[in-house]
């Protein structure tokens, strides 16, 4: 009998500690912890989370610039733009002057080669040097009757309307091919080589003039339009050849030309752009 009782209270110890086994089990099985008082470990702290949590995580930022600084940095792109812009306003004016001089020298390479061919230069319109007929003269023409048409097919004037747009003094041109004209005299020439199409413009009397560089207005007594307010911005190259005052024995070829506040003078009597103070009609 003492044994059956000692067999007895042992299986009811195996049978609760069977039980204990299974509540862990399912504490585990569900996720759930054992309480703190039960886990040994939860009672003393790892010394890495300790650490962790008095540790401060900042975001470094780029340093900013301070007032100082910026008018430093200011007042250097102020110094630099004033020295740019005159630079840049130095270049653009000289560049135009250069075309205007690469421009006058065409115009004088196409006048001697005329001359060459028949032995004078060019005639001009003695009452108005803006408006002449150079352009006819140096691109040659055929005479069809009733219009005065270009070697190239470019441009045409009316005979009748010669003398309207250049004066009564102009009747019609030399450098013209007439009829079946046997002698090089006779036949009309090409005195150009390449005339772009911005180096000529029609007059607002009707005929087509050599141009150069746009002209812009400036203060008195630059206040005008060397065609008339028709032709805003076209600027004839003056021609004069019946009465020149710079070259007695050959011709007189100008154009003056506006540059920012100044205005200046190409012309074939000076190798250098002179800077005027008035406007000279000649």
């Amino acid at each position: 009998m003492p044994m059956n009782d000692h067999n007895h209270f042992t299986g009811e110890e195996r049978r609760v500690e069977g039980r204990g086994s299974s509540d862990g089990a399912q504490n585990t099985e569900h996720g759930t912890r054992p309480s703190d008082s039960q886990s040994p470990i939860a009672n003393s702290r790892s010394p890495v989370t300790d650490h962790v949590s008095r540790f401060t995580f900042r975001v470094s930022r780029p340093p900013a610039f301070t007032l100082i600084e910026l008018l430093v940095v200011i007042a250097v792109i102020a110094i630099l733009a004033a020295l740019v812009i005159p630079i840049t306003a130095a270049v653009k004016t000289a560049s135009t002057k250069s075309k205007a001089k690469a421009e006058l020298a065409e115009i004088e390479t196409a006048i001697e080669r005329y001359k060459a061919k028949l032995g004078h230069y060019p005639p001009d319109n003695p009452g108005n040097p803006a408006t002449n007929q150079l352009f006819y003269e140096l691109a040659g023409t055929t005479n069809d009757g009733r219009s005065f048409i270009t070697l190239d097919g470019s441009a045409s004037i009316a005979i009748a309307g010669v003398s309207a747009a250049f004066g009564p003094k102009v009747t019609g041109f030399v450098n013209c091919t007439r009829g079946g004209g046997g002698d090089e005299a006779a036949n009309g020439f090409k005195c150009f080589t390449d005339l772009k199409p911005g180096q000529i413009a029609k007059a607002p009397s009707g005929p087509m003039v050599l141009v150069g560089v746009p002209w812009k207005q400036g203060p008195a007594p630059f206040n005008f339009e060397p065609l008339g307010p028709s032709a805003s911005g076209v600027n004839p190259w003056r021609y004069n050849s019946s009465n020149p005052t710079n070259n007695p024995n050959s011709y007189d070829l100008w154009i003056e030309v506006r540059l920012g506040s100044k205005t200046y003078l190409i012309s074939n009597w000076s190798k250098q752009a002179s800077r005027i103070a008035a406007h000279d009609p000649y």
